[in-house]
């Protein structure tokens, strides 16, 4: 798929991609990550056009994560308490729901290393929750419905809940641990599917809605949400 990023006043970085099936320009966002799929046929200069006529509709619909604070709320499960430490180094400690993250005093957790750092730590949190509930689940519905899996694991994607290939590896997204429950249990039975129809055809959404009897409902839900650490204000 060819690709190119331009930088676009008042947006940032735009990523566009080339597809063969792509049949118009079509803008995805992901949190503060813009995106364009064009025909394979037209010229990056029209989608970037078009992009920048869209410019108050990205400013309107963009999510941007809100900075880690002191008592920010991570999630569904974790409060995050930030305090000033004597070490020159940044620690973590996690006691029940509370995630304690010592900042040197030497550093500030407004700056962008330390945004960076605190990130890194709650996305650890987070996949080693999703390894801890989400892959048992995941083994759980494939064995009792029959589905075979080659294998299964927890990343970090960019802009997908899942995926499967043509040898049954099924990957979750580790930010699927903050969706409730009935989005969880969609993804899961959408990659399922994949392992029986890697393609979304008629029948694959048959064997979805099989599961999932809802699965229309929950796929439009499901979009208002972004592969994100989920960060509000208490």
């Amino acid at each position: 798929m060819a690709q190119k990023t331009y930088q676009i006043d008042d947006i940032g970085k735009v990523t566009f991609y080339k597809h063969r099936a792509s049949k118009t320009i079509r803008i995805k966002l992901n949190g503060g990550t813009v995106k364009v799929t064009l025909p394979s046929w037209l010229p990056y200069k029209t989608a970037v056009e078009f992009v920048k006529k869209r410019k108050q509709w990205i400013a309107n619909n963009q999510a941007q994560r809100l900075p880690f604070i002191d008592g920010s709320i991570i999630g569904n499960n974790y409060r995050l308490r930030l305090i000033s430490s004597n070490s020159s180094n940044f620690s973590i400690q996690e006691e029940g729901s509370i995630i304690t993250i010592a900042v040197p005093l030497d550093q500030t957790s407004e700056s962008e290393a330390g945004q960076n750092r605190i990130e890194k730590y709650i996305t650890n949190i987070l996949k080693r929750d999703a390894e801890n509930i989400l892959i048992p689940m995941a083994r759980q519905l494939a064995n009792e419905n029959n589905f075979n899996l080659s294998s299964l694991e927890i990343k970090k994607l960019k802009s997908r809940w899942g995926s499967c290939n043509n040898k049954k590896d099924v990957v979750l997204n580790l930010y699927l641990i903050q969706l409730p429950d009935t989005h969880i249990k969609y993804v899961i039975f959408h990659e399922l599917a994949h392992t029986v129809h890697l393609n979304h055809s008629k029948e694959f959404w048959s064997l979805v809605e099989k599961f999932v009897p809802d699965y229309m409902t929950i796929k439009k839900e499901i979009k208002s949400h972004s592969p994100d650490i989920v960060v509000s204000r208490p």
